[in-house]
C-alpha cells in the first residue's frame, strides 16, 4: 500500500521554515501543537505512521478525531499530497 499523505511533521503543519506559531482555518501550530482540519476521506480504514528519523528520540502527542458517514459521495477522494524529502543538510 502506498502512504496517501507522505510528508514531514512539520511541513504538514506548515512548520518548516521555524517554531513561529500561526493560525489559520484548515492548520496551524500553537503551544507546541499542530493541528489540521482538512477533511481526508477514506472509504475502508486509516491507517496513521510516524518514523522518527533522528537520532534523538521524540515523544508525540496527538489526538485523533473521526466522524462516521455512512454514504460518501463517489466525488469524495482521497487526499494525496506529497511532498518531496530531502536528505542532505540544510
Amino acid at each position: 500500500e502506498k502512504p496517501s499523505i507522505m510528508a514531514p511533521l512539520g511541513d504538514f503543519f506548515g512548520q518548516s521554515f521555524g517554531d513561529d506559531p500561526y493560525r489559520s482555518l484548515p492548520m496551524g501550530i500553537e503551544d507546541d501543537s499542530g493541528y489540521c482540519y482538512f477533511r481526508m476521506p477514506f472509504r475502508k480504514k486509516a491507517r496513521f505512521v510516524v518514523h522518527n528519523r533522528g537520532k534523538a528520540p521524540v515523544s508525540l502527542r496527538y489526538r485523533l478525531e473521526f466522524h462516521k458517514q455512512e454514504n460518501l459521495p463517489e466525488i469524495a477522494v482521497p487526499m494525496e499530497p506529497r511532498v518531496a524529502v530531502s536528505t542532505t543538510a540544510r
